[in-house]
């Protein structure tokens, strides 16, 4: 009995050790803050810009398109970026998943600005929106350590979405990590028209000719 409970005490040592020695080999989860921003932030890739809200929060009325952006600020470099949309709920009704799109964040460097007026400091910049799979298949979606990047989100309300405040969580999955992300529509008791009337004007600087 006492030869047998030996054998068993050795095999599980081994077995033990081979488990300590695969695991040994996997790399570390990688380290990254989220934050959020509206559409209309721009955050540079090597910028110090934290984000605000708790949350990827859009406000829309109905037959509108929206957008906001989910923040990755990577300590270390992260890889295989996802972000999956799920449906979102207030009360008894749905805000469908097919009503999100998901893109990545395609970055740009200014090594100098082309003259003095230029808004623009040298830096690295955002620019394209890749629609997720593309940005995948192309091996874009991983972030640098020390950069930020953003996921572009955006939701279209349907015309018949009732008003209310709609409320769930996305799932992202990068470096080796999932979390679940908040997500928070609010949506507004009015329908814009499909055709639009109100007269534009667009200016443009004689020096862009």
């Amino acid at each position: 009995m006492k030869k047998t409970l030996k054998v068993i005490s050795i095999l599980l040592c081994a077995v033990l050790t081979a488990c300590n020695k695969t695991g040994a080999t996997q790399a570390p989860p990688a380290q990254f803050t989220l934050s959020y921003a509206d559409a209309n932030v721009t955050v540079r890739a090597d910028g110090d810009y934290c984000g605000t809200g708790d949350a990827l929060a859009f406000s829309c009325v109905k037959n509108e398109y929206e957008g906001a952006q989910l923040l990755l600020t990577a300590e270390t470099e992260v890889t295989d970026i996802e972000l999956t949309a799920s449906d979102l709920f207030c009360g008894s009704d749905v805000l469908a998943k097919e009503n999100f799109d998901v893109y990545g964040e395609n970055c740009f460097s200014i090594t100098e600005p082309e003259n003095a007026d230029s808004p623009y400091a040298a830096g690295i910049y955002p620019d394209g929106l890749i629609p997720m799979a593309y940005w995948k298949a192309a091996g874009e979606n991983r972030i640098p350590a020390g950069q930020t990047r953003g996921l572009w989100v955006t939701v279209y309300i349907p015309k018949d979405t009732p008003a209310g405040v709609y409320t769930g969580s996305f799932t992202l999955t990068a470096g080796g990590r999932t979390q679940a992300v908040p997500v928070r529509v609010q949506v507004y008791d009015y329908t814009l028209t499909d055709e639009v009337t109100m007269q534009t004007l667009f200016l443009m600087r004689s020096d862009y000719a």
